[in-house]
């Protein structure tokens, strides 16, 4: 089955229960690049995560997801259709991985990269890994800091099935150029440094919805 009918398919369909089982609201899609390459870097609260803060970007993005998401023979069938890359953090093949995320930035191709590398246990913003500084330094690809709410409400990971009818909002900032979160190669914490700056840049986004300013 073409790939293209795939993504387009399964967007279609995880847009159509997001519009109709969730109030929905985004803000700033109009800081995420419509060309080039880019890093997109939201916070993870959820399993709806994923497909709310890539459904209204235009054209193709990669995922980036854990190697044991693809165990299922269903999974593994339609996750790479749907431009998942899997990374197993506790293998060489990591290295592997992560230079391949890298090659499609510089492609020219959007990449989706939680920073945390996991869902939230219990809604709060978690310490992030190291992988997203590394990816962003050595592409030297704008990075959109992205913060979502309500979707841990809405699906935490100890629920069995999805609460209808919360409110989720996404929020995209402005683009991180590489001089905004990049020290530099002769510092020897490059990628941490750059890590935590795009999470501090995640972190400072804040939402009306929680008596916090936007």
């Amino acid at each position: 089955m073409d790939q293209y009918f795939v993504y387009n398919f399964s967007s279609t369909i995880c847009g159509f229960y997001l519009e109709t089982f969730h109030k929905l609201t985004w803000k700033g899609l109009d800081h995420v690049p419509r060309k080039g390459g880019f890093i997109l870097a939201p916070n993870h609260m959820s399993h709806l995560d994923p497909p709310l803060v890539g459904n209204r970007l235009q054209g193709f993005m990669y995922y980036i997801a854990r190697s044991t998401l693809l165990i299922h023979p269903f999974m593994k069938w339609l996750l790479p259709r749907l431009r998942v890359i899997p990374i197993d953090r506790d293998s060489k093949s990591e290295i592997r991985t992560l230079k391949k995320i890298i090659s499609r930035v510089k492609e020219g191709h959007g990449a989706l990269i939680f920073p945390e590398g996991t869902r939230s246990p219990d809604g709060n913003l978690q310490e992030p890994k190291n992988g997203v500084g590394l990816i962003a330094c050595r592409s030297e690809a704008p990075v959109i800091p992205a913060r979502i709410f309500g979707t841990y409400e809405a699906f935490s990971g100890d629920d069995k099935f999805p609460k209808i009818g919360g409110e989720i909002t996404c929020i995209y900032r402005p683009p991180l150029e590489a001089a905004d979160y990049d020290p530099g190669n002769t510092d020897k914490n490059r990628y941490e440094v750059a890590t935590h700056r795009i999470m501090d840049a995640i972190r400072n986004i804040e939402c009306d919805k929680y008596n916090k300013r936007v």
